[in-house]
This record gives structure tokens, sequence and C-alpha cells, in this order.
């Protein structure tokens, strides 16, 4: 199981997510130039939200010309203000929503118990361009520097996308909860408690009827949290 330890920044300027990888909080520690992709993501869930309703998340995207299939548990919040979850992902060949690809994972078993045979369906769609950069620092932490533009689809609704991410890959926790208050020290950038997952399970369930989801009640924790 990979572990996700990230702290999300939320922004209403887009020239501030080109203008964060020139900062001189970010600059010297640069790996080498970031790099801009586009990605494209289907969430997936039964359509009575069991998955949801436990606090599981399964995405399919593409990343470039790859397809990639991910499953993560809730995260928790540490003293440090940083988001801590479980993350499992797998290349796939396609856009299908096949879980079997988890079945050498510690979270396959509790996957088939939820879903059964309850067929998969599309709940909402994600579409940015991102732009990323590796910066590893003299004491061997790196972080991943990310900053997403783009947009939530659910039906006829749409939600945009401003925001900084970033993701401890190696090191310490510290580093990690320091750059983020040197960025929101310079920028008007604000800590996100929402994923976009959260988001995009919000506009599903503006034009859902509730009264059908069994676990309508832990869908709304989620999306408090």
């Amino acid at each position: 199981m990979g572990i996700e330890i990230e702290i999300k920044l939320l922004c209403e300027d887009e020239k501030v997510l080109d203008e964060v990888f020139r900062s001189p909080e970010v600059t010297p520690y640069l790996v080498s130039p970031p790099v801009a992709k586009t990605l494209h993501a289907y969430y997936l869930d039964t359509p009575d939200l069991r998955l949801a309703g436990e606090r599981i998340a399964y995405r399919v995207r593409k990343e470039g010309p790859q397809w990639v299939a991910a499953v993560k548990t809730g995260k928790v919040r540490t003293p440090e203000g940083l988001y801590v979850r479980g993350e499992w992902e797998r290349e796939i060949p396609r856009p299908e929503a096949d879980l079997g690809v988890f079945q050498d994972t510690e979270i396959a078993g509790r996957l088939g118990e939820l879903i059964g045979g309850e067929p998969l369906v599309v709940l909402f769609e994600i579409r940015v361009i991102r732009t990323l950069g590796l910066l590893k620092y003299p004491d061997g932490t790196e972080i991943e520097l990310v900053a997403d533009r783009g947009e939530i689809l659910c039906r006829d609704r749409r939600a945009p996308i401003l925001e900084v991410e970033l993701e401890l890959k190696a090191g310490e926790r510290p580093r990690l909860a320091a750059l983020s208050k040197a960025l929101q020290a310079v920028f008007p950038l604000v800590p996100g408690t929402g994923s976009k997952y959260a988001r995009g399970l919000a506009l599903y369930m503006e034009t859902a009827d509730k009264e059908n989801f069994p676990f309508a009640d832990a869908c709304f924790q989620l999306l408090e949290d």
C-alpha cells in the first residue's frame, strides 16, 4: 500500500499557479523545469454509493497515453495540518471498471465485500491541466509541487479547479508543512480540506435522489470533512 501525504492550497487567481514555480521558496530546490500534462479522470461507484459510504474513492484516469486506476481511502488530518490516506494505483489498458487489478492489494477483500455483484457507474469526471515539479532539499526530503487548473463535470453542473498540491515523496513531514506556510505567506493561497473527489460527489448529490441511498449520511459526513 502506498501512503499519500499532502497539503492542498486553493486560489482564485490562475496567474498564481504559474508564479508559485518562480518563487524563491521553490526555484532553489527544483530538480528540473516544471512540466505540464493533461489529466482526464472518471470517478466510479455503485449506484447506491457503497464505496463513498465507506470513505473509499475509485478513479480511472488518463495520464498522457496511459490509463491508471486508483483506490484511495479516507484521509486523516495530522497535527501539522497534513492529510494522510491509503492509496493503491495500477496501470490499465483501457478505461474500464475493473477492480480485479487490485486483487493483490490489502484493499481487495474490502472492495469485494462492499461491491459484490453490483455494477459500477460513472458519478462525475474531472479534466485538468497539471503543472508539476519535484523539489529536493539538502536533507533528502522530496516534495512534488502540483498546480491544477480545470473543472469537475457532473451532468449539467460544472465546478472550477484552481489549486496547488504539495505531496511528500520522501523525507520528513515538517518540511512539507513549512513549505505550505511559506507559500501562503507570499501568495493568496488558502488551505483546502475538500478533495476533488468530495467536490465532485457534492455535485452528484445535488441532483441525486438521496432517499435511494442507504449510505447518504456517511456521504454527507465525507463532504463535511
